[in-house]
């Protein structure tokens, strides 16, 4: 587990209300930007943005505008995030090319908001002008009198104007005066930067999770058995799921339910980004240890009827939260979107799900007292716990 940091800077309306916020790739505290390219910035933006922290912590129910490189369009399959939430910035430098025309097309057609940042009226950028929502004017790059002779064009095509890099009141004033929508810059705030810790994935989980999902034939069961692999990968994919972006009006509590509500496009995406960022995971024994924990509970709810087998492997695995984050469990769970059955069966033991989870951990220490489980014999109890570890230890993904 390590701290993980995004910077985000606020943009405003002309009421000098927060419109939403800029997000910024950020290596540590000390707010400067520290990256080896454009693409991996924005992948780790991406994933601390929505799958770390989460976007309800950095944005609340503000939207986010998030830049995107030339290899964003390239390199990866479709945005994995709802189109309600974000706000694509296309980079200063990008190609404009055939290819990125035909990208950011499709991604306005499926409901995006695009923005052009650092825009400085060149005109590479005409064929894109139909696709854009946003123009992000780089104050500082332009006089006043270009700004005076330029900004009408923009405003005849129906664009919204942000004007970025504002850093003196004068400034501020001139672009009120011009009719500019938004504003961004030192003369508002400076990016701060939002702090979380980042949960280690099984990096071979997520690859062998990304190579199933890429062949054709794979099911909805193949996709539930990696991702139930790995207790991180479970709690990222459960959160995000629960997320207030997702508009349910009922919490998942399985892991399922998140991959259908999700839809496997948007798992493989996010698989891609996880494999991309070089994640490496806990040791090979507390993976295993979550896993067969998960599974047993699993096992005992399916041959007893106590449980659903889904929300017991939940259960299970999400109680080893504690080792994997080095965090006490009451913490970790007040974040964890688990019907408050699920959390007590964790925390205190409580219910049918508690009881699955004493009598697996009483397999654990080989505590005769807790080996036990109204409903199922002894022996039969040894059987399923053996037959658990075995599977586990074979599955070639630990």
């Amino acid at each position: 587990m390590k701290d993980v940091f995004v910077a985000r800077q606020a943009i405003y309306d002309r009421k000098s209300q927060v419109f939403a916020y800029e997000l910024l790739y950020r290596a540590g505290l000390d707010n400067r930007a520290e990256f080896p390219d454009a693409l991996s910035a924005t992948t780790e933006v991406l994933l601390n943005s929505f799958m770390e922290i989460g976007l309800d912590n950095l944005a609340g129910g503000k939207r986010v505008f998030v830049n995107l490189p030339q290899g964003f369009f390239t390199e990866l399959p479709p945005i994995p995030f709802d189109n309600d939430r974000i706000v694509l910035e296309l980079l200063e430098d990008l190609e404009v090319n055939d290819q990125l025309c035909q990208a950011v097309a499709k991604l306005k057609s499926e409901g995006f908001t695009i923005a052009i940042d650092d825009y400085l009226f060149e005109s590479k950028w005409e064929p894109l002008l139909q696709f854009i929502d946003i123009i992000k004017v780089e104050i500082p790059g332009l006089t006043e009198e270009q700004l005076r002779q330029r900004i009408g064009g923009l405003k005849q095509k129906g664009l919204t104007l942000l004007a970025e890099k504002i850093e003196t009141l004068e400034v501020y004033e001139l672009c009120r005066e011009l009719g500019f929508d938004l504003f961004q810059g030192f003369f508002f705030s400076r990016p701060n930067i939002v702090q979380g810790r980042k949960l280690d994935d099984n990096q071979m989980v997520v690859l062998r999770l990304l190579e199933r999902l890429n062949d054709p034939e794979a099911s909805m069961d193949d996709v539930e058995r990696l991702i139930s692999q790995d207790a991180a990968l479970s709690f990222k994919v459960l959160r995000h799921a629960n997320s207030a972006s997702m508009g349910l009006s009922r919490k998942v509590d399985s892991i399922r339910r998140a991959i259908v509500l999700m839809g496997l496009q948007k798992i493989r995406v996010w698989a891609s980004l996880m494999a991309m960022s070089g994640i490496k995971g806990k040791s090979t024994e507390v993976i295993v240890l979550a896993l067969i924990r998960a599974r047993m509970c699993e096992a005992m709810a399916r041959e007893s009827g106590y449980l659903n087998p889904d929300s017991a492997f939940t259960i299970g695995l999400f109680s080893m939260l504690d080792v994997l984050l080095d965090q006490p469990l009451e913490e970790i769970l007040a974040k964890l979107p688990l019907a408050n059955e699920g959390k007590e069966a964790i925390l205190e033991h409580k219910g049918s799900g508690g009881a699955l989870l004493e009598c697996t951990i009483g397999h654990e220490h080989h505590d005769w007292q807790k080996m036990s489980l109204t409903g199922i014999e002894d022996q039969r109890l040894q059987e399923l716990y053996w037959d658990v570890v075995g599977q586990v230890w074979h599955s070639g993904l630990v």
